[in-house]
């Protein structure tokens, strides 16, 4: 194991286990049915100290994690490795534009800016873990971007009562894919398939 992985599997506890702890001390909230967003919104008790001290520290590790990954993948790889930079947009985005209570649908501009950039982390998510999965042979990060995907659309669709819970299993294939690209044994898997599949 190396320190980029030791980096990235942080990386990926505090993006988890933070707003986890954060959402257990808010009261009242509930996380299988509201959104993470919602202890940052407007108004909430904890938002300056959840945006300030979850979205924004958490948008910069997956900033300096991805970029560092990036680096040393494959060059047929870097690309859909960046488009993971979406999930550090998302983050930074959740400061910036705090959405309103109960984080709508529809709203003030700010909150169709917030799910804009909502659905900029979640769909190049997907993408670049589909994208990854395909080019590198790894049939973990497709299944993982289409459980994104599919969390997505249940979050703003039929499985909207349910919400928090599909956007913390998008979270889980999100942030558990960095550690997964940082280590030393699954890299040499995905550049041998990045060359198998040339």
């Amino acid at each position: 194991m190396n320190l980029r992985y030791f980096f990235a599997l942080f990386t990926a506890g505090f993006g988890l286990l933070v707003p986890a702890v954060a959402g257990l001390l808010a009261d009242p909230y509930n996380s299988a049915r509201q959104y993470i967003s919602e202890l940052g919104a407007i108004g909430a008790p904890m938002a300056a100290g959840v945006n300030f001290g979850v979205f924004l520290p958490t948008g910069l590790l997956v900033l300096i994690t991805v970029v560092w990954l990036a680096r040393t993948m494959p060059r047929r790889l870097v690309l859909p490795v960046l488009l993971l930079l979406g999930v550090a947009v998302g983050n930074f985005g959740a400061v910036l534009f705090p959405c309103d209570a109960g984080c709508p649908a529809a709203g003030t501009p700010r909150q169709g800016l917030h799910n804009l950039l909502g659905l900029v982390q979640y769909g190049s998510g997907a993408v670049a873990l589909i994208w990854l999965g395909r080019r590198a042979s790894q049939g973990w990060f497709v299944a993982a971007g289409i459980a994104v995907m599919v969390c997505l659309y249940l979050m703003g669709g039929p499985g909207a009562a349910w919400r928090g819970l599909w956007q913390r299993v998008a979270e889980l294939m999100l942030y558990g894919s960095l550690p997964l690209l940082a280590n030393g044994m699954m890299r040499d898997s995905i550049a041998a398939g990045a060359q198998s599949s040339d």
